[in-house]
């Protein structure tokens, strides 16, 4: 049962780094309009990874209003700039 487990949590985390990485790519390019080139990749690349390590509960375990308000931060900075991209890209 246990393997199971683990198997099945192994295969969330892969199909959760895929969807960070593209959020990743959206983010840095979005940040990259607003933002100096060098900042955006440093700032794009901390708020998705916050996001990867909250989301796959590495970090904040147990307080979780600090934990789900920190995604709720980091998701709408991820928007916020990712907007930019596409509206640029159209």
């Amino acid at each position: 049962m246990n393997s199971n487990k683990n198997k099945r949590d192994g295969i969330l985390l892969v199909v959760l780094l895929i969807f960070n990485l593209g959020s990743l790519a959206t983010t840095i390019l979005g940040a990259r309009e607003i933002m100096p080139k060098n900042l955006a990749w440093i700032v794009g690349f901390g708020v998705q990874m916050m996001l990867f390590l909250l989301l796959a509960n590495f970090i904040l375990k147990r307080s979780f209003y600090r934990k789900w308000f920190a995604i709720l931060v980091c998701t709408i900075f991820s928007i916020y700039t990712s907007f930019f991209w596409y509206y640029q890209s159209l």
